[in-house]
C-alpha cells in the first residue's frame, strides 16, 4: 500500500475558516501531481462546505531538500534529512479577510475548478475585490530553492515526472477562460473590482474592452 503523504488541518470559528494541506515531501513522495494534491484539498473543503465566509486561507504545504541536501542523501543513502523553516515551502491558493475584503486566488485553484470557487466566492462577506496571481513557492524566509525554473526542478532534481508547468489565465487565447471570468464578473457584480497579476496588453485591453478587470497597480 503507497504511504499517504498527504495531512489536513483545519480549524473553523464563526465564519473563519483555515485548511492547511500538508503534503509530504517532493524528493521523497513518488511522481508527485499538483494537480492531485489541488483535488485532495479541495475535497477536503468541500466536507466543511464553507458558508458566511468572513475569512478563509487555503495552502498547501510542502518541504523541498536543496541540492546539497540531496547529495548528502544520496551519499549517506539517508531516508530523510535535517529540516529547518528553510525547506518548508507553502502555496498561498486562496485568501480572504475583513482587513482587506479582497480574496487573492492562485489561478492554479482557478482551473477546472471555477464552479467550486463561484461557491465560495458567493460565501464571503463584504467582498470588494479579486485578484488572480500564479503559483508560487515560498519558505518562511520569503526565500525560493530553485536556481533554474521551479517547474523544471521538481521534475528533474527531485525526480517527479508528473508535475507539469504552472498554467496561466490567457483570455485572448483561450475561449473557455474568456467565458469563464465572464461569468465571474456577471456573478460579484460591477462593485467587486476583478484584478490579474500580469497580463499581456493586448489580454488587459480585452478584459477592461468587456468591463471584466485589470492588472493589479501597485
Amino acid at each position: 500500500m503507497r504511504k499517504e503523504f498527504r495531512k489536513a488541518k483545519t480549524n473553523h470559528i464563526d465564519g473563519n475558516y483555515e485548511f492547511i494541506i500538508d503534503c509530504g515531501d517532493l524528493y521523497f513522495r513518488e511522481n508527485v501531481s499538483f494537480e492531485n494534491d489541488l483535488e485532495y484539498c479541495k475535497s477536503i473543503i468541500e466536507l466543511y462546505n464553507p458558508i458566511k465566509i468572513k475569512s478563509i486561507k487555503v495552502l498547501i504545504n510542502y518541504t523541498i531538500p536543496y541540492e546539497e541536501d540531496i547529495k548528502l542523501i544520496k551519499k549517506k543513502k539517508l531516508e530523510n534529512y535535517k529540516q529547518n523553516k528553510n525547506n518548508n515551502f507553502s502555496v498561498i491558493l486562496l485568501e480572504f479577510n475583513q482587513e482587506h475584503k479582497e480574496l487573492r486566488l492562485c489561478e492554479e485553484m482557478w482551473f477546472g475548478y471555477e464552479e467550486f470557487n463561484k461557491k465560495i466566492i458567493s460565501q464571503l462577506e463584504n467582498l470588494k475585490g479579486i485578484y488572480f496571481y500564479g503559483r508560487n513557492f515560498i519558505n518562511q524566509n520569503g526565500g525560493t530553492p530553485f536556481d533554474t525554473e521551479d517547474d523544471e526542478y521538481i521534475r528533474n532534481t527531485l525526480n517527479n515526472s508528473n508535475w507539469h508547468d504552472s498554467t496561466f489565465l490567457e483570455p485572448l487565447e483561450d475561449k473557455d477562460d474568456f467565458e469563464q471570468l465572464k461569468k465571474l464578473k456577471k456573478l460579484v457584480g460591477e462593485n467587486v473590482e476583478i484584478t490579474f497579476e500580469t497580463f499581456d496588453e493586448k489580454s488587459e485591453e480585452l478584459m477592461i474592452k468587456e468591463g471584466i478587470g485589470k492588472n493589479k497597480k501597485w
